[in-house]
């Protein structure tokens, strides 16, 4: 706790620790594992859909989150889905489809990359910037609160005073990861591992890990 109450010390010196409303977010391969990371605490859980999201084997059915989300919000947790890989244009429609079909089982957002998903007939649903779109700068957090996204996964690699300065100049929610096992710090390494294994590059094979984020 003593780390983490450093970082908000640095985001605004003028205010405590206390004012700041800190929450937990734990990614869950399948809604077992999310059941459990509520169960110990987390606020918020972060899951894969049945399709677009980057985690490789991090699938779940519509029935699995739409039986989910109820659990969560009995607990007071939400639940996110990540929709976060670069799509297609045949792609466009399908994507848009499940978008509606996953605002119908309640989740309270969706993690995204593309932003053509932006100019989609989609409903109103909280739309999160994914770590994938490498926000490493106060003018693209700014662009992205400006266009509608409510909270932006900041780029793993940035130190405290570039989130500080992030922080304080856009309104959206500000999230980072403060633990991680394969994910390294450039990115665009990614893609030459997964090329190596034979997978797609936009989809990323990902270990457990946390992030946490502040309003």
């Amino acid at each position: 706790m003593a780390k983490i109450a450093a970082i908000f010390q640095l985001l605004d010196k003028n205010v405590t620790v206390s004012s700041h409303r800190l929450e937990l977010l734990s990614p869950a391969r399948d809604a077992a594992i999310a059941r459990e990371a509520i169960l110990h605490g987390a606020d918020a859980v972060y899951i894969g859909g049945p399709g677009f999201g980057a985690r490789h084997n991090a699938s779940n059915s519509l029935k699995d989150i739409a039986e989910l989300v109820p659990f969560a919000h009995r607990y007071g947790a939400k639940i996110f889905v990540t929709l976060n890989t670069i799509l297609h244009d045949d792609e466009l429609e399908p994507a848009q489809r499940l978008i509606t079909d996953l605002y119908q089982t309640g989740v309270d957002a969706l993690i995204v990359q593309d932003m053509g998903i932006l100019e989609l007939d989609i409903p109103p649903i909280e739309l999160h910037a994914s770590t994938q779109c490498d926000i490493r700068t106060v003018e693209k957090a700014k662009f992205l609160s400006d266009v509608g996204f409510t909270q932006i996964v900041l780029a793993r690699e940035l130190n405290l005073e570039q989130i500080r300065a992030i922080h304080q100049a856009t309104d959206a929610t500000i999230e980072f990861f403060i633990h991680g096992a394969l994910c390294v710090p450039i990115l665009v390494s990614a893609t030459f591992l997964m090329r190596k294994q034979g997978v797609a590059p936009t989809v990323a094979i990902a270990r457990r890990h946390a992030v946490c984020h502040t309003h």
